[in-house]
């Protein structure tokens, strides 16, 4: 149980009267953070801080590495610090600061320590190589780059820098640089068994299948219980078609860490490619991973995500894992202070709308719309997504990652997750449900707001933290839920706002299978919109950077999750309505009135401007329409794009063909079932064959067509559309679609 400030000085004067002026001193600090006019703790502090005689000893250094060593890094600051006081020219002292903040997170800190150290010690190796590593992890790899060469310049027998060099080089996508400082490094440390791996990961992309193998193999034999090695092991035979085995290693990597969210959304598409050979015993591998889920969650997650291949039959699999996420969590936090019971609770929004994401479909210029409405609360963009989800940390529940060093803590924690929307200009990674997203508030355009598009969005962090630690103090407990709400309450207080919105507009961009079926479980109230685009054009636009990458396994996961995407369970659980982009840009007043009268809120000026928390926005620098001068609302240049540059006539007939129960509901085509019928006979042998997009990436890529119709990606692509041909077969239509918005226009 978190302890009281009484309890915590209290036991700092035992501290201080048994001598021991450190701990004492730590104690103070932890009260000053949350508390800094205790003025209690203040004075406790001076006295430890006049007690302390920070005399460095060989077993002082000892004792600091040691507990660095065993991953107690707070611990590490709270005793170095004071050494600095008469020490503060000591590389050593100031190299393991520098250290135990880049493992904190406190980034800037450590950059601060390491530049001292070199500034003092010009050929300390170790520095420039740890200040590349925080370079890396702030996301700024030019930076990294110059930090790590530097290090191999001064010594140029050192591996790790070889290795953070490798690894910047890889984000950069230079992947002959990368290849060649992982061998580099590799060649010095021949049981360097990340190298194995980042090195196998990279061939992968490359291509290079068999040596990627012989990499990751080599790691596992190094250290059996890697299980990164395990996982990206199975990503390769993925490629190379052998299903069969890439399960056997995904099972070896759950046997390590059966919680491995990663693994288990792999093994959906093995498994659901496997579908489409009859030698797999799809039955033997599901009981297995039966037995690898002792909680059954990430079981029943996977079930659930198999079961939306046929939703009409997805409803028991559905309330089975919402069952179980709700059986299987512990999601309140306790208050340590219990609110006093005559005080108000605070007023807190009491709808929720929720924005899904329709590929390239206009969801960031909706929510740029809305984003300044008297009676809605909003968050900037796409930067709080995945709060239902997962963390990019080890998978870790984001609640979890929250509340895990109790109560008074949860504000800052927050802040530290999510310090993007607190500093549009802040390159630390965003929670995401895939790849760790890297200057994403400038890359949304955040970072260039207001009328001369001059200003940074920032947030005072000081306010919303006091502003959030006063709104907690009123419930005696806390869930993701409540909580989630009450961030909304604080962040509008941060910004001078009214406090009194009735409604919060969460935008789920992309989300993850868990931060679809979390947010569900706890709020099964929302109502739901949808952004729709001309499926085909929508799928081109989203599709652009997954074949300049070369991404097969992305290029099918993107078409398979538009196709399914628009007959979610949600739609017909709750109130939903698709939105056409054609609609809001071509007919802005019909449209946002008649979302307005949806929503049940009011038409204001404002819902005709794009901004950012008030802010004049620009709009989207990554759009090919964006231009100096930023992007209008709501001109038709994006709607009007010509289809073609990726999918062939032939590739667009497959497609429409499958869209057409979508296209003909939002009006992009007109009904003609006996037509429809001929194309879904004519398209069903076009499905074994390779699309011509299919073809183009591999001949891009140097990838033997052969090899790819062995592959996942070709496999999972196949089964997904034949589910979607044998739905249409059997309905002509999709089971549970979204429904459109009435606009008042007779279109």
């Amino acid at each position: 149980m978190k302890q009281s400030v009484d309890q915590i000085i209290s036991k700092a004067k035992r501290f201080l009267n048994k001598g021991d002026y450190l701990e004492a001193r730590a104690l103070y600090l932890s009260i000053l953070k949350d508390f800094p006019d205790n003025r209690r703790a203040q004075l406790g502090l001076d006295e430890a801080n006049k007690s302390i005689k920070p005399e460095i000893t060989k077993d002082n250094l000892d004792s600091l590495f040691s507990a660095y060593s065993q991953g107690k890094f707070q611990d590490v600051v709270n005793q170095a610090t004071p050494f600095l006081d008469i020490h503060s020219q000591n590389s050593d002292i100031l190299n393991l600061l520098g250290s135990a903040n880049l493992m904190l997170g406190d980034l800037d800190l450590a950059i601060k320590y390491y530049r001292e150290v070199i500034r003092l010690k010009p050929d300390y190796a170790h520095a420039y190589n740890n200040l590349g590593v925080a370079f890396q992890n702030k996301g700024n790899h030019s930076e990294a780059v110059i930090q790590s060469k530097q290090a191999i310049n001064i010594n140029p027998e050192y591996a790790e820098a070889y290795y953070n060099l490798a690894n910047s080089l890889k984000i950069q996508e230079d992947y002959s640089g990368a290849i060649l400082n992982f061998r580099k490094a590799l060649e010095l440390k021949d049981d360097y068994v990340e190298a194995y791996n980042n090195l196998g990961i990279v061939l992968r992309v490359v291509v290079e299948l068999e040596e990627s193998v012989d990499c990751l193999n080599r790691a596992i034999s190094i250290n059996p219980n890697f299980q990164l090695a395990h996982h990206n092991l199975g990503n390769t035979l993925q490629d190379m078609g052998d299903l069969g085995l890439s399960i056997e290693n995904d099972f070896n990597a759950l046997r390590i860490k059966p919680d491995y969210k990663d693994v288990w959304t792999s093994l959906g598409f093995t498994i659901k490619s496997l579908q489409l050979s009859g030698d797999a015993d799809l039955d033997l591998y599901y009981e297995r991973l039966r037995t690898v889920d002792v909680n059954k969650t990430n079981y029943n997650v996977l079930q659930h995500k198999l079961a939306s291949f046929q939703p009409h039959l997805a409803d028991a699999s559905f309330e089975g894992v919402i069952d179980t996420i709700s059986a299987n969590s512990d999601d309140e936090v306790t208050n340590p202070q219990p609110p006093d019971q005559s005080g108000i609770t605070p007023t807190v929004p009491g709808k929720m709308i929720a924005l899904l994401h329709f590929g390239r479909s206009g969801t960031g210029l909706f929510h740029s719309l809305i984003d300044n409405h008297s009676e809605i609360s909003t968050l900037p963009s796409i930067y709080f997504s995945e709060y239902f989800g997962t963390t990019h940390k080890e998978n870790e529940d984001m609640w979890k990652a929250l509340t895990i060093n109790g109560w008074d803590q949860v504000p800052d924690n927050f802040v530290s997750q999510y310090e993007v929307l607190f500093d549009a200009s802040s390159s630390r990674p965003v929670v995401c449900a895939e790849d760790l997203v890297h200057d994403i508030g400038i890359g949304e355009g955040m970072a260039n707001v207001g009328e001369n598009r001059d200003e940074v969005l920032t947030v005072d962090r000081d306010i919303f933290c006091s502003e959030l630690r006063r709104l907690m103090s009123s419930y005696p407990k806390l869930d993701p839920s409540t909580f989630f709400t009450l961030v909304h309450v604080a962040y509008e207080a941060a910004l001078n706002n009214p406090s009194d919105k009735h409604t919060i507009l969460y935008h789920i961009h992309n989300p993850s299978d868990y931060t679809k079926l979390n947010f569900f479980r706890y709020r099964p109230d929302t109502r739901f919109i949808m952004m729709v685009r001309e499926p085909v054009q929508s799928c081109e636009s989203w599709l652009k950077d997954c074949v300049g990458r070369g991404d097969f396994k992305k290029l099918s996961s993107r078409i398979i999750q538009m196709l399914f995407d628009i007959d979610q369970i949600v739609f017909r659980k709750c109130d939903s309505v698709g939105v056409r982009l054609e609609d809001l840009k071509l007919h802005p007043e019909e449209t946002i009135s008649s979302l307005c009268d949806w929503m049940g809120i009011k038409e204001e000026p404002g819902l005709y401007e794009m901004t950012a928390q008030g802010q004049k926005w620009w709009g989207d620098p990554s759009s090919v329409d964006y231009s100096e001068a930023g992007m209008s609302p709501f001109d038709d240049k994006s709607i009007k794009r010509k289809i073609g540059s990726i999918f062939s006539d032939r590739d667009q007939f497959i497609l429409r063909t499958f869209f057409y129960p979508f296209s003909v509901r939002f009006g992009y085509v007109e009904e003609d079932v006996a037509g429809f019928r001929r194309d879904l006979t004519e398209v069903k042998p076009m499905l074994e064959e390779l699309f011509d997009f299919e073809k183009q990436v591999a001949s891009d890529r140097d990838i033997d067509l052969d090899m790819y119709k062995k592959s996942v990606s070709y496999l999972y692509l196949r089964a997904g559309l034949l589910d979607r041909w044998k739905v249409l077969n059997e309905f002509s239509d999709y089971p549970h679609m979204l429904t459109p918005l009435k606009i008042g226009l007779n279109t």
